[in-house]
Order: C-alpha cells, then structure tokens, then sequence
C-alpha cells in the first residue's frame, strides 16, 4: 500500500502548487486591470486638460480675430463713406469745370470779337519789298494808286504803317520780306483798298484782313479741309468773318471747326459724289 500513498502525496502536491499559481496569476491580472484602468483616467485626465487648454487659446484668438474683423469693418464703413463723399465732390468739380469751362469758352470768343473789332482797320500787305530811300507808307501810297483802280490813296488817310517781326518757324520763308501792317484813318479807307485787292491779280503782292491768332488758324483748317479747288468752293474773310462758298449756294459763315465738319456733310458731300462719278 506504500506506493498508492506517495501517489497521493503528490497528487495533493501538484493540487497546492496549482492553486498557488492560479491565486498569483489572479492577483496579476488584478494589478494589470487596476494599472489599465489607472492609465485609462490619466489619459482622460490628459485629454481633458488638452482640450480646454487648447480650447482656452482658440478662444482668445477668436475673440482677437473677432475684434480685427469688426475694427476691419468699421475701416471699411469708413472708407466707404469717404469714397461717396469723394465720389460727391468729384461730381460737383466736374460740373464746376465744365461751368467753367463753358465760361472760359465764351470768355476768349468775346476776347476774340473785341480783338477783331480793334484791329478792324486795319489791312495787312505781303511781300512789298522795302526801297532804299522810301518809307513803308510812301511804297504803300504809291502801290495803291498805281496799281488800284479808283483809288486815290494819301498819307492822310493813314493811322499808322509798320512791319510785322519774322517769325522764328523754320517753314517761314527767310527772303520774303516782312509784312506790312496799315492803320488806316478811317474805316471807309480801308474798305475801298480792300474792295480793290484784286487789282493786284498778277503780282506777287497779297492784301488781306488783319486776322486773330485764333481766326487765322481757323481759316488755314478751313482751306486745308475743304474739297475741291477753287471751281468747286470759294473761301474768304468779311470784316474778321470767315466765310465759305460752295459752288453756287449761298455764303456760310465758319466759327469753329466743328461749322467746317458740318458744312462739309451737308454742301460738299453732293458735288464730291459727282466729281467722283
């Protein structure tokens, strides 16, 4: 019966050993579970702590960011409202500067008409060449009554007598000799010399009207724009007026560039269209 009693001794052995291992494996996964939950409530703690921080500094940005964006705003409003009152008076200057303008305009036509009333009478005479031992007023006496008909010219009948300067353009004619300017006394003087330029036809002297600056270029615009030669239009000064002719219509008068446009639609298209047939 020894034997079957060792047997059991160890059996019972095997049986404490076992329980022993099974308690300290228990024990184990006990302290493993404690450390896991443990570990679970840091990392929330971890967590939580993490999101209100971050939470707390997104917010003071936001709220920063919020106030730039209103103070943007306000900046903007602002501006807006000065554009429009920039705008206003933008609005006005224009209206002001067309005002004046149109004053300005009105101003230096009137300049002009009086310019054109004082030199009235006057006649301007070109290429009259100086002579040695004359004065410019006896050449003139002598051109009008040798040359004119029914003219009986004096120095009497002469305001004043003078020689315009040489222009400085380059396109002037150096050798011609200078213009002669010729006051005359009284209006109906000049009238008769001027109604008798054609007398001169043939030679190279040319009476005209004493023009502005102004009329002057306007009747250079006037010959360079019109068509046609001088079979097809007529171009001429009245007393500082610029007056047109085409073919047999009546004489209109031109006071700006725009006339000239509007003349040449209206009078000149036709007789172009013929010329051209």
């Amino acid at each position: 019966m020894p034997p079957k009693t060792k047997n059991n001794d160890k059996s019972k052995h095997n049986e404490e050993c076992d329980t022993g291992d099974r308690s300290s494996d228990t024990e184990m996964i006990s302290i493993l579970r404690e450390l896991l939950v443990q570990q679970e409530k840091n990392f929330k703690l971890i967590q939580t702590t993490l999101f209100n921080s971050v939470k707390e500094a997104t917010g003071i940005q936001i709220s920063s960011l919020e106030k730039d964006v209103y103070s943007l705003h306000s900046r903007i409003d602002a501006l807006e409202g000065k554009k429009s009152e920039l705008e206003k008076k933008l609005s006005n200057s224009d209206t002001k500067v067309a005002v004046l303008e149109n004053q300005l305009g009105k101003a230096l036509e009137e300049i002009d008409e009086l310019e054109t009333y004082i030199r009235r009478p006057c006649l301007i005479v070109n290429n009259l060449s100086p002579e040695h031992g004359k004065t410019d007023e006896d050449l003139f006496v002598k051109l009008c009554n040798d040359k004119m008909i029914n003219i009986n010219m004096s120095a009497e009948k002469i305001s004043k007598i003078h020689r315009l300067h040489r222009s400085n353009n380059s396109e002037t004619d150096q050798s011609k000799p200078l213009a002669l300017v010729v006051k005359f006394a009284k209006d109906r003087y000049r009238d008769e010399v001027f109604k008798n330029k054609k007398s001169l036809k043939g030679t190279r002297i040319v009476i005209s009207e004493l023009l502005t600056k102004r009329r002057s270029a306007l009747l250079k615009k006037c010959v360079d724009k019109f068509p046609g030669d001088r079979t097809m239009r007529s171009i001429w000064t009245d007393n500082g007026k610029i007056l047109v002719k085409c073919g047999e219509g009546r004489a209109l008068q031109v006071k700006s560039e725009n006339d000239i446009d509007q003349i040449i639609q209206e009078n000149f298209s036709q007789a172009l269209s013929i010329t051209d047939h």
